[in-house]
């Protein structure tokens, strides 16, 4: 879709490789791991920033991200990103809205997460359940008695469903 929309209006688009997964810290999944993937985004963009002589780097968080919890923002104050929705107080639907009349063709497009978001925090065993040939045989099993989708959330994902464990155990 980024391409697609950067076509549409001339705009340049660029893909960056990051490697958070190297990262021990954020691999140990804690409460805290958006931290260490936002502060690897953003030493790739401040550095890509600096050489092009581009002195901010902009997010698009927004008034409503304010009430959850989201240790990425502390990276953010770190490299000095800007959040200019949020600075001037728009919410989600307002910036929605805004969208629409602009005539932007992605006014309606549904949140879309991160992939961490669907990894549980505190889940010691997710690493190992993660490992190929475990990964694998947990499919295989679930799918031949039935299931359609395997995932480790008998709940399913949320939004904001993983901040439930934070709520039973303090960050």
């Amino acid at each position: 879709m980024a391409i697609r929309i950067a076509g549409e209006f001339g705009l340049n688009h660029e893909v960056i490789r990051t490697d958070e997964m190297s990262r021990p810290e954020y691999r140990a999944n804690p409460a805290n791991r958006c931290y260490f993937c936002k502060h690897e985004l953003y030493t790739h963009l401040t550095s890509i920033g600096r050489d092009r002589g581009i002195p901010v780097i902009a997010d698009g968080s927004n008034a409503d991200d304010r009430g959850d919890y989201r240790p990425g923002r502390q990276a953010a104050r770190e490299f000095g990103v800007r959040s200019p929705l949020d600075e001037v107080g728009l919410t989600k639907n307002e910036i929605r809205e805004l969208s629409r009349l602009a005539g932007l063709p992605t006014w309606d497009e549904p949140a879309s997460a991160c992939l961490s978001s669907r990894i549980p925090y505190f889940s010691e065993e997710m690493s190992r359940a993660l490992e190929p040939d475990i990964a694998e045989a947990i499919d295989r099993e679930l799918r031949a008695i039935g299931y359609q989708h395997v995932t480790l959330d008998l709940r399913g994902y949320r939004l904001g469903s993983l901040n439930d464990a934070l709520r039973l155990r303090p960050v």
